[in-house]
């Protein structure tokens, strides 16, 4: 068996998305997704550091290291066969 898989609370923290938020593009790209009436860079800061996204993330977390895995990758339209192959080699 292999090394536990972390948890999205591991791999996100508010520090990681405010270094990524410092690239013009990224932070563009995440305000678009924004609802028109919060669009703006205050707004997703805001978000991003929120108890409510933490949260959301340990759920997310939860349910991808459970037997839900398959529903979930389906529920965001990703296609379980594009990670097979690095799942295999074991490098997944």
């Amino acid at each position: 068996m292999g090394a536990p898989t972390p948890s999205l609370a591991h791999v996100y923290n508010s520090s990681v998305m405010q270094e990524l938020l410092q690239d013009h593009s990224v932070r563009g790209r995440l305000v678009a997704m924004l609802p028109d009436e919060q669009q703006s860079v205050d707004e997703l800061y805001h978000i991003i550091s929120s108890p409510q996204i933490r949260q959301a993330f340990s759920v997310l977390s939860h349910a991808l290291q459970s037997d839900n895995f398959n529903t979930v990758m389906s529920n965001f339209g990703l296609n379980l066969m594009d990670g097979a192959a690095h799942l295999q080699r074991g490098d997944g």
